[in-house]
C-alpha cells in the first residue's frame, strides 16, 4: 500500500469552501505529516501507533496559506461575525494563528494571541504570552492544528472566556477526536469546523502493553517536536535513530 493510500485510508474531509480535495492529498503526501507504524505518546498522555505532525506541513508556506484561506471561507460562508482576535497556542497552533489573522487582516483589521505552554504537559496554558490581551467583547476565534482529547480547545475556550471574550468560532485543520465527549460537547456548543477528520485510534497507558508494539521504542510528543522534519514514509526510523543518538 503506497503511502497516500495509508492516509486516505485514515482520513476524511469535511465539506470544503476554496480547497479541492487534490489540495488536500498533495499537502499531506508530499509533507508526509502522518506517520504510521509507530509507538507515540500524545500530549495528551494517550498512545497510538499513529502520530500527526502539523510543523511537516506549516515549514510550507504555500500550504499554509491554502489551509488559512479554506478556512476564513467557511468562516464566512457560516455568517461568523467580525472577529477581533484569532487565539492559537505558542507551539506548532502560532503559525495557523498568525496565518489566519494575516488572512483576514486586510477587511476585519483582526490580531493574531498566544496562550502559553505548559512546559510540563505540552498542552495550552489559561494565559497569555507577555504583551498580548484580549480586550473585554472581543470577538474571539479559537484555533489550533489539532485535538485529539479536546483538552487544549477547552483550555483555549476558558482563557478566552475568562477575558471577558465572546467565542465565536472553533476551527482546526484536523480532528482526531471524533466521538470523544469532551470535543463533542464543544462542537455542539460552538460553532466548529475542522478541515479533516482523523480516524487514528489512540488508548491509555494502560492498555499499551495489549494494543502498542511494545518491541518499538517510544517516542514522545516532547520529544518529536524537538526532531528535524522529515518528509519521507520511514520517519519513524529516522527519529528513532535521532533519539538514539541524542541519548548516547
Amino acid at each position: 500500500m503506497s503511502y497516500l493510500e495509508k492516509v486516505k485510508d485514515v482520513l476524511s474531509i469535511n465539506d470544503l469552501c476554496f480547497l479541492k480535495e487534490d489540495d488536500i492529498w498533495e499537502t499531506l503526501d508530499t509533507s508526509k505529516a502522518i506517520i504510521f507504524d509507530g509507538h507515540f505518546e500524545l500530549i495528551s498522555n494517550k498512545h497510538t501507533d499513529t502520530f500527526f505532525r502539523f510543523a511537516a506541513i506549516s515549514q510550507y508556506p504555500s500550504f499554509l496559506a491554502k489551509i488559512s484561506k479554506e478556512l476564513v471561507a467557511w468562516l464566512k460562508n457560516n455568517d461568523i461575525p467580525e472577529i477581533d482576535v484569532v487565539l492559537g497556542p505558542s507551539s506548532q497552533g502560532l503559525f495557523f494563528a498568525y496565518d489566519i489573522a494575516r488572512e483576514l487582516n486586510g477587511t476585519m483589521g483582526t490580531r493574531a494571541v498566544y496562550a502559553t505552554i505548559n512546559k510540563k504537559t505540552g498542552r495550552p496554558a489559561e494565559k497569555l504570552v507577555e504583551g498580548f490581551e484580549i480586550k473585554p467583547s472581543e470577538k474571539v476565534l479559537v484555533v489550533n492544528d489539532l485535538t485529539t482529547t479536546g483538552e487544549g480547545l477547552d483550555t483555549l475556550i476558558s482563557l478566552a472566556e475568562k477575558k471577558s471574550g465572546q467565542v465565536v468560532g472553533v476551527c482546526l485543520f484536523a480532528n482526531r477526536g471524533i466521538g470523544v465527549q469532551k470535543v463533542e460537547k464543544i462542537s455542539n456548543q460552538y460553532k466548529f469546523h475542522s478541515i479533516i477528520d482523523l480516524d487514528m485510534p489512540f488508548w491509555s497507558k494502560t492498555e499499551c502493553s495489549r494494543r502498542c508494539d511494545r518491541e518499538k521504542k517510544m517516542i514522545y510528543s516532547k520529544d518529536i517536536n524537538h526532531l528535524p522534519i522529515y518528509s519521507e514514509e520511514n520517519e519513524y526510523e529516522h527519529y528513532i535513530k535521532k533519539l538514539e543518538l541524542y541519548t548516547a
